[in-house]
């Protein structure tokens, strides 16, 4: 009897004990999946809405371009090719429904863009842009915390054109214009926190041909003439996003 009295304690005090372990760990697990939430609460939920809501940020990168000119005083073509590096910032808004995200964009870039090329009559034509602004509609489809983008809309600069005229210093201008294109891209973005994304993208841009007319302080030398210019951008950028 009292061998059984032993066991059957035994037993009690084993039930316990397991008891005790499983619900250290469950408790274990738990305050784990807490502390997880804590950081990232919604990315352990396949199928989430991660991406709705407004942003801000900012975004650095290069810019290569080509610009096609038909100078009006020499009757030939040159092609300047100017590349800048540039840094700006980004607002936007974002709407998802199930996988799909719709959104539209805001961007501002600085940059120092110029070039300068000579034609055959020896006429020097400079071009030059300071900055780019663009507005664009984006459609995405998310892979959770993965965004995959197309984007596209306006884009503007302001554009100035000089030519030297060969053996003189008589410089011919069109002053800086605002230029009116458009733009398409696409891109990448990762959100690697709630509340913070990065992304990596390409866009083209294009300003189509347009008269620019040329003036010059010595009116006799040079009279006001059209031009003809045609200039388009790639640009490689990098960006970091803010989300509300």
């Amino acid at each position: 009897m009292l061998g059984v009295g032993i066991s059957a304690r035994a037993l009690l005090v084993a039930a316990a004990l397991c008891g005790a372990a499983t619900a250290s760990a469950e408790a274990a697990d738990a305050s784990a999946g807490a502390a997880r939430g804590s950081y990232f609460p919604r990315m352990y939920y396949p199928g989430a809405v991660l991406w709705t809501g407004f942003y801000v940020g900012a975004h650095f990168g290069g810019v290569w371009s080509s610009a096609t000119w038909t100078d009006p005083l020499s009757g030939m073509s040159d092609n300047p090719k100017p590349s800048s590096f540039l840094g700006g910032a980004q607002t936007g808004v974002n709407w998802q429904a199930d996988n799909w995200v719709l959104g539209a964009e805001a961007t501002i870039s600085g940059m120092r863009l110029e070039g300068k090329a000579i034609d055959g009559a020896g006429f020097a034509h400079t071009i030059r842009a300071n900055y780019l602004v663009t507005t664009t509609g984006r459609l995405g489809y998310a892979f959770d915390p993965t965004l995959v983008y197309a984007k596209g809309g306006a884009a503007f600069t302001g554009e100035r054109n000089d030519v030297t005229i060969p053996g003189s210093l008589v410089v011919a201008s069109t002053g800086t214009l605002t230029q009116v294109g458009t733009t398409v891209g696409g891109g990448a973005e990762y959100m690697f926190d709630p509340n913070w994304s990065g992304r990596l993208e390409y866009d083209f841009v294009h300003f189509p041909s347009r008269d620019l007319t040329l003036t010059t302080p010595v009116t006799p030398h040079v009279p006001n003439v059209p031009a003809h210019t045609n200039w388009t951008w790639h640009e490689f950028l990098a960006g970091l996003n803010y989300r509300f």
